[in-house]
């Protein structure tokens, strides 16, 4: 097992998902609090997403010993029919299950699921009864049978109420008394308490009375998150459950406590780090490296489900990875034996405009902070249209024209061109995209469309020359990997340049502005490499060290300069240009150019750029590990006093 305990924690019974008859070689069970939490009440909620609660669980064997640590997905709508996104998500019982079992079918092919077929079908209503420890079906005590939720569409007409397929209701009824049945509403908690939790059903809390869908994952306990503070030496006391929290760990004593382990006479533990005991200077050169590993798992593990899935995710956030710990041999510290999985494998699906593979997503393209600036999306109006001339080619015709609109329109971008006009009595409708074209008026750009049919091609060609006035024009966002990409550069600024004194939102700011005058290095000196450029930028002003050094890498404070004494240089400014490349709209020699620009290669190669720099930085922060650190440290001293002499000028180096 993977160095979680096999004991079930005390005052918590692991409860089966499901009634069965007799007791179960192995059993899929729900963690259930014996007396509940004054906050958390009886489940541990490992986190929520849009539609559903992620409790935590367990796979019991026969013993009663935890084979696997479980997470436990039971699809919930109560509180999204009053949700403020309801209109734009049109959210409803259909709509949520094909989603769900889109998430399901994603999940399945990175291998981060166990089947248990409920993930396809719903399985019925069922609570907890809770003084027998057990799961059981709410009973109808008059009629002795089952209450269930109600998907027969033509009952639910007949009584007047909502259908189940096209909303966000739910109603218990007992199937057997057919129309003659009470029908409580799930979104009315009283009538369900006073309706069906009462009598036999006394002792019962609600665990999955809707008859939602449900899935059963890997647990990976740590958020991304709590992972980064841990190698940064903050405490991370287990899995929070209301006031308290669960610490799942093997053995005894390894509650952590200010970036240690409890009983340990030194601030941090030599079971979680090589260099621990080197003082903070030794703990900020592995902590560099372990964030670096921690990120580059993030990257390798999302091209790995883009390559799987054949879409990208476009809803990236720190949640979306958690992170798994590990047994390790003797003298091998824990944290090298962790590994980053993704828990969210996203929504988005594929959809094909004008002939053109496009991705959307009914969540967005992302969140916050993480989610990348659309320069061009959502873009309607109207533009005059000039055909040049019309082009066979083997995989048809493809029109050449110029418009005029006074729009903001993505020019030499991905993103997608709709222009529809009517020409020889007929509506034409063209795809395609603009490109940049300095012989051009103002408000002109030079349209090349996707390839079209014969019969449209002979339409554009009756009208070549003939100014087409006031058609329509919409910009359609191209959305792909590039936005995963971004979300992962976010993640990387938030894994590396983030501490408690230091925001996302500021460390992003202060990377793009130190992009800006690398770029402007290399502009005023076209010889320099991309790395260098950044040096230069990066010492020309000392506050950069301030702000997004290594010194923000620990919890502990590390002056700025005596950071850059252990962490190289080359080393450092090859972690921000890597950073900023990852971003959109950062760097001019950044990866992708906009959302859409996976450069026509598969969706997953836009991530091997930040992979193979990634890896050349692991090659690199691994040998700080393994070399004399002492020694670099007072030689890197030296360089850095020199370079600093330098530049102060002639006068602070002696020179007449």
């Amino acid at each position: 097992m993977d160095g979680l305990t096999r004991r079930v924690p005390d005052g918590y019974t692991a409860v089966e998902l499901l009634p069965t008859e007799g007791r179960s070689a192995l059993r899929v069970c729900v963690l259930c609090r014996n007396e509940p939490d004054p906050v958390g009440g009886r489940f541990v909620v490992v986190r929520d997403v849009l539609d559903a609660s992620v409790f935590l669980g367990c796979v019991q064997d026969a013993a009663g010993d935890i084979t696997q640590w479980i997470e436990v997905w039971v699809q919930r709508v109560e509180g999204l029919r009053d949700s403020a996104g309801r209109a734009s998500r049109a959210l409803d019982n259909a709509s949520l299950e094909a989603r769900w079992k889109r998430t399901a079918s994603a999940l399945s092919q990175i291998g981060g699921m166990i089947h248990t077929g409920f993930e396809e079908t719903n399985p019925p209503a069922v609570g907890i009864d809770t003084e027998k420890g057990v799961s059981a079906r709410p009973m109808h005590e008059p009629t002795g049978t089952y209450w269930d939720v109600c998907r027969d569409e033509d009952i639910l007409a007949a009584q007047g109420l909502a259908s189940y397929r096209s909303s966000l209701e739910r109603y218990l009824w007992v199937p057997e008394l057919g129309g003659e049945s009470p029908f409580l509403p799930l979104s009315d908690r009283d009538a369900v308490r006073e309706g069906v939790l009462t009598g036999v059903n006394r002792h019962m809390v609600p665990f999955n009375l809707g008859g939602g869908l449900m899935m059963v994952c890997p647990l990976a306990p740590i958020a991304y998150a709590d992972q980064v503070e841990i190698i940064a030496g903050r405490s991370w006391s287990g899995v929070p459950h209301g006031v308290a929290s669960i610490d799942l760990r093997e053995g005894d004593g390894v509650s952590v406590r200010g970036g240690g382990f409890v009983g340990d006479p030194e601030p941090i533990d030599p079971d979680r780090l090589f260099l621990g005991r080197h003082g903070r200077w030794g703990r900020l050169v592995e902590s560099l490296h372990l964030k670096l590993k921690l990120l580059a798992e993030a990257v390798n593990t999302t091209r790995i489900a883009v390559e799987r899935m054949g879409r990208p995710l476009l809803n990236i956030t720190d949640e979306s990875f958690r992170v798994e710990i590990w047994e390790g041999g003797l003298g091998l510290p824990r944290l090298w034996t962790s590994r980053v999985r993704l828990v969210d494998p996203g929504t988005a699906h594929g959809i094909t405009v004008g002939g053109q593979r496009l991705f959307i997503s009914p969540d967005g393209l992302g969140h916050g902070v993480y989610r990348p600036e659309i320069g061009g999306g959502m873009v309607r109006g109207r533009c005059d249209v000039r055909i040049r001339g019309v082009e066979d080619t083997g995989d048809g015709a493809v029109v050449e024209a110029t418009i005029r609109t006074d729009e903001r329109v993505p020019i030499g971008g991905s993103d997608l061109i709709e222009i529809q006009f009517s020409a020889d009595d007929r509506r034409v409708l063209l795809h395609g995209r603009l490109l940049a074209d300095d012989r051009l008026g103002p408000g002109e750009a030079r349209f090349r469309s996707v390839p079209v049919g014969v019969e449209d091609a002979g339409v554009m060609r009756s009208a070549e020359g003939v100014p087409i006035r006031d058609a329509s024009l919409e910009v359609i966002v191209s959305a792909s990997t590039p936005c995963d990409l971004h979300a992962l550069g976010v993640l990387g600024v938030r894994t590396l340049l983030v501490d408690g004194e230091n925001t996302l939102a500021a460390a992003l700011d202060d990377l793009a502005s130190l992009a800006r005058c690398a770029q402007q290095e290399r502009e005023s000196d076209g010889s320099i490499s991309l790395e260098d450029s950044f040096e230069r930028a990066f010492f020309a002003d000392a506050g950069w060290a301030g702000s997004i050094g290594p010194g923000r890498l620990i919890a502990e404070v590390v002056p700025a300069a005596q950071a850059l004494d252990l962490v190289p240089s080359e080393v450092w400014v090859r972690v921000l240009a890597l950073l900023s490349r990852m971003l959109l709209g950062v760097s001019d020699a950044g990866f992708c150019r906009d959302a859409g620009d996976t450069r026509g290669l598969a969706p997953h190669l836009v991530f091997d750029g930040a992979l193979r720099g990634l890896t050349d930085l692991l090659v690199r922060t691994r040998s700080l590990i393994v070399v004399d650190w002492r020694h670099n440290r007072e030689v890197h001293s030296v360089v850095r006093s020199f370079r600093e002499g330098m530049s102060g000028g002639a006068e602070s180096v002696g020179i007449d």
